[in-house]
């Protein structure tokens, strides 16, 4: 065969592996296209059995059922039975509360904003929430939410606070006392607060002296700590100060302690 023969059967050869070698590639291009079509239909059917369930978007507890079997509900709409009471029913199935952690929502007067704020900018703010029938120690939460406006009929701004709950003591819609906490001040003088009287003056309580007699001693009252009042300044911490009887006593004049008498233990 000449040389010029067997180079157009090589080359004719050539084409036609090339020709195979495309269309290989064309099928498997093809079977990609038909893999992405068959993994949309996977995607889809996904989607469509997600539908057969209800899934809720938080952990909490589950209240009461607000439809029933036979009910029509539609998206977005109401349903068209009633509940046993015969209010329409909304689209939703029932209400679900987090209990831990929980908030706590609570209101402070406009005049107390700016040092709320003054706080906030040095650090998170604590609170101490306790239920108001308990004399337990109160929940140590934290201040998570400062609303962005001041309510105009009542003057006061909304807050919330997130609250531990493991052992779910707080309940949703209960009311409780909430402390917010916006600075601690170190080795405070408290005394009871039926001690301070007040005078022409201003604030004053009675000091016992190691004499026995009593001292009329101007003070400055801070901020009240539930049966507590803190005294910024006017007397020293240690210093004995009259807390019952203030009436019988006169600067410079003796006065007798009693000890209050301890209830008797049963037998």
């Amino acid at each position: 065969m000449a040389p010029r023969e067997q180079y157009e059967e090589l080359r004719a050869n050539l084409d036609t592996q090339n020709a195979n070698v495309e269309a290989a590639r064309a099928a498997v291009r093809s079977a990609d296209e038909a893999i992405k079509v068959d993994a949309a239909a996977v995607d889809s059917a996904k989607v469509q059995l997600s539908y057969c369930y209800i899934r809720s978007p938080i952990d909490g507890r589950v209240g009461q059922r607000l439809v029933d079997v036979g009910n029509v509900v539609n998206p977005g709409g109401s349903s068209q039975n009633s509940n046993s009471s015969g209010t329409p029913n909304s689209n939703s199935l029932l209400v679900i509360e987090r209990l831990d952690p929980i908030y706590a929502d609570f209101t402070i007067s406009q005049n107390d904003l700016a040092r709320v704020q003054e706080q906030m900018r040095e650090g998170s703010l604590k609170t101490e929430v306790r239920l108001p029938d308990s004399t337990d120690l109160p929940v140590v939460g934290q201040l998570t939410f400062l609303d962005n406006s001041v309510q105009n009929q009542t003057g006061t701004v909304n807050l919330r606070a997130t609250i531990p709950n493991n052992g779910h003591l707080f309940w949703p819609g209960r009311f409780v006392n909430i402390r917010l906490i916006l600075n601690t001040i170190p080795q405070a003088v408290l005394v009871p607060a039926g001690a301070p009287q007040m005078s022409a003056n201003g604030s004053f309580v009675y000091v016992v002296k190691d004499d026995s007699t009593a001292e009329q001693r101007p003070i400055t009252l801070g901020q009240r700590q539930g049966d507590m009042v803190v005294i910024e300044k006017g007397i020293a911490g240690g210093e004995q100060v009259v807390t019952a009887g203030q009436l019988g006593v006169t600067p410079g004049g003796k006065v007798r302690i009693e000890q209050v008498a301890q209830p008797a233990a049963a037998k």
